[in-house]
């Protein structure tokens, strides 16, 4: 089994260093991410190409779950994507450190947060666009 690291590189440079110095003995390879908005795997090089050296047992490993994206809740999300697709996930470090293999009971809890999340702001992403219609802003897209 080969472990394959990802580091997220965000403004603070200690962190990213302190990544490296968790992973670095572990892994046998280490993926380094500039931060972005971007959340979803398919639109992120760096995570992509670490996923793509990644064999059968093999796990992609992290040190905390924000490091999968730009916030802890986000980070859940992109995880229980991963774990979806049938990626091995290992988190080293936090409340949320261990291997995750399937989506489990605890893990659902993570699935319901996220989920209600998308739910909240869906809706109001709608109301927005909806007071922007009656206040007569014509680039409030339609529904």
């Amino acid at each position: 089994m080969a472990l394959i690291g990802l580091v997220r590189v965000t403004g603070d440079t200690r962190d990213a260093e302190r990544q490296h110095e968790v992973l670095q003995p572990i892994c046998a390879r280490v993926f380094e991410e500039e931060s972005s908005r971007r959340r979803l795997i398919e639109n992120r090089p760096q995570p992509l190409a670490a996923l793509e050296q990644l064999g059968t047992g093999d796990r992609l490993v992290v040190a905390k779950v924000r490091h999968l994206a730009q916030s802890m809740v986000d980070g859940w999300e992109v995880l229980i994507d991963l774990v979806e697709h049938g990626v091995a996930v290992r988190v080293l470090e936090g409340s949320d450190a261990g291997d995750y293999d399937r989506v489990s009971d605890v893990r659902e809890g993570a699935r319901e947060i996220t989920e209600i999340r998308r739910s909240l702001l869906s809706v109001s992403i709608k109301d927005g666009l909806q007071a922007a219609r009656e206040r007569g802003n014509p680039g409030a897209a339609r529904e």
